[in-house]
């Protein structure tokens, strides 16, 4: 019985249903050439919905839009719009029933070659009520 247990452990969650739900973003790191910085109060951010149909509606306040999303490989989360461009790509960092963390890279600001800058979003899931 034991080794059922552990043989189930062992496998690796299907993150397409995992992040499936309602999340809110906590924190966003920043890093830019050596210098990162982590913010907390930044303006309010809308909640996103991944639905189990592959579509993603961000809410804020009364306002709502409507995207789709794709879990591609089973470690990239990529958004994109009802034409079925892309917005968004993300490394998906860590992925549970509790908190999710994307890494976005992002073009330098500065011509040069040698260059890394990137964001870490931090989310936590909506517990519905």
């Amino acid at each position: 019985m034991g080794l059922i247990i552990l043989l189930v452990r062992c496998v690796p969650a299907d993150k397409s249903s995992v992040i499936q739900g309602t999340w809110k973003m906590d924190s966003l790191y920043t890093y830019y050439n050596g210098f990162g910085l982590t913010k907390y109060d930044f303006e309010e951010q809308p909640l996103r919905h991944y639905q189990a149909n592959g579509k993603l509606m961000m809410t804020r306040g009364e306002e709502s839009r409507l995207f789709s999303y794709k879990v591609q490989n089973n470690d990239s989360l990529i958004h994109f719009n009802l034409n079925e461009k892309i917005l968004d790509q993300f490394l998906i960092i860590s992925l549970d029933q509790d908190q999710l963390i994307l890494k976005k890279n992002v073009l330098p600001v500065f011509p040069g070659n040698n260059q890394e800058r990137y964001e870490v979003r931090y989310f936590s899931k909506v517990k519905s009520n």
